[in-house]
């Protein structure tokens, strides 16, 4: 597994066009938050297996519906697929 990330813009002009690769993630949530981010992991292994090659990535604001809240993306694609 590996973890890429990046910053809002605005803190960052000159933010790079491949998101870098982090060595530690920090998630800031209450349980059932985790909870549901866990359900939303395992739906998505499932599908990663079921689709095989064809599985491109998902997006938790997809998934949650969240667009235009404060949850922030999380990306989730095969291990080779990623940045």
């Amino acid at each position: 597994m590996r973890i890429f990330g990046r910053i809002p813009a605005k803190l960052n002009e000159r933010a790079p066009a491949r998101a870098p690769e982090l060595e530690e993630l920090q998630i800031a949530a209450d349980p059932p938050t985790l909870r549901r981010l866990a359900s939303l992991l395992q739906d998505v292994a499932a599908q990663m297996e079921t689709d095989g090659s064809h599985f491109d990535h998902v997006h938790l604001l997809d998934a949650w519906d969240a667009h235009g809240t404060d949850v922030p993306d999380i990306i989730i694609t095969r291990e080779r697929d990623a940045a």
